[in-house]
Order: C-alpha cells, then structure tokens, then sequence
C-alpha cells in the first residue's frame, strides 16, 4: 500500500521518549525530593526543582544513568505514522545529545532509516512539515505546518484546546478513524491528567 502524501514531523523528548519523566526520577533519587510530572507547569523544569539542583538539571541530558530510564513512548502510533505517512524526528537538543537520541531511536524503529530521518533544528518553525506533534507550545506556533501539540501540564493553556491531544494515538482516532491501542508511557498515564479536551 502506497503512503499517503503527508509529511510529518515528530519531537523526540516527551513525544517519542519520556524524558522528563526520566529526568524526574533520576533527580528524586539524588536530591531525595518527590517531584512528578503533575508539578512541572512549565517548560523548564529547573524552577521547580531544589536551589542547589538548579545548576546541575542540564547535565541530566548527558548522564548515562539518567537514559537508562528513558522507554519509548506512543511506539505504536508512531510506527502507524511511519508505514503510513513519511516522518521525521526533529529536536532542539544540543549537539552532544544527538548520538544518544540516534542511538534510541534506532533501537525502537529498526524499519527505518532514523540517520536520514533526524533533524536538528532550534527553530522548527522553518521546517516544511503539514503535522508537527510537540509538546513544547513555542514550536507548535508560527509555522506553515498544523500542530499537534502532546498534552502535559506544562502546555495547557498555553495553546487551543482543539490542538491538544493526550496522546498521537488520540490523533489517529480523530483524523483517520484507526484506533490504536497504544501505552502513552510506562509510569504515567496521561489519561489520569486532569484537563479539559474539548475541541473547539
């Protein structure tokens, strides 16, 4: 079956991994804090973490301990996308972080070629996607393509409603009809996430 003429771009931290999930854990455990996804009602998590954990929160992201707690998330929805539409991942992290999430996503997609299908771009806005799923509202604003922005705490109210979605197999529901029972992530259910989802 030939694919449909769609180009999708897909963010990898909280899209396709649950890293701040991750970084959570990994932050509970070394500072002895009880900080969970609930907390963090905005992007950066460093507000909402200890004084003296602050500085050190960054260095997370190239901590080989810390990525031993990250798992794939909407694995099978994505893999959807893939056999049916053409993806790419696209991510604002540094540099130095690319081999990691390379490495991770060809661990868990192995029916394509992730080095052909990684971007790295700060500014997604310029990037010639028709859907793009983030969870960070800034990249969701501004461009050519339509958002889908992966409800979190930190996004809500911060862009419509009718863009929201708990997870990119709720999207799939929507616009093509295909239910797709898939885990949103291994520790947290976003469907416990107390907000409102209507579309407007």
């Amino acid at each position: 079956m030939s694919k449909l003429d769609i180009k999708v771009g897909i963010d990898i931290d909280n899209v396709t991994c649950n890293t701040t999930e991750a970084v959570l854990a990994h932050y509970n455990e070394k500072f002895n804090d009880n900080l969970k996804i609930d907390d963090i009602k905005d992007y950066y998590i460093e507000q909402f973490v200890k004084p003296e954990a602050r500085e050190i929160i960054p260095t997370y992201f190239e901590d080989k301990e810390m990525w031993k707690r990250v798992h794939v998330i909407n694995q099978k929805a994505i893999q959807w996308l893939i056999d049916n539409t053409h993806v790419w991942w696209v991510t604002s992290t540094p540099c130095i972080n690319i081999p990691k999430k390379e490495s991770f996503l060809k661990r868990n997609f192995q029916n394509i070629d992730v080095s052909d299908r990684l971007i790295r771009a700060t500014n997604k806005q310029m990037l010639m996607f028709d859907y793009v799923f983030d969870d960070y509202h800034k990249n969701l604003k501004g461009g050519a393509y339509q958002p889908v922005c992966i409800a979190y705490p930190w996004n809500e109210g911060k862009i419509q409603n009718r863009f929201r979605y708990k997870s990119i197999a709720d999207w799939i529901a929507e616009y093509f009809g295909v239910v797709i029972e898939d885990e949103i992530t291994k520790d947290y259910e976003m469907n416990q996430y107390n907000m409102s989802m209507e579309r407007k």
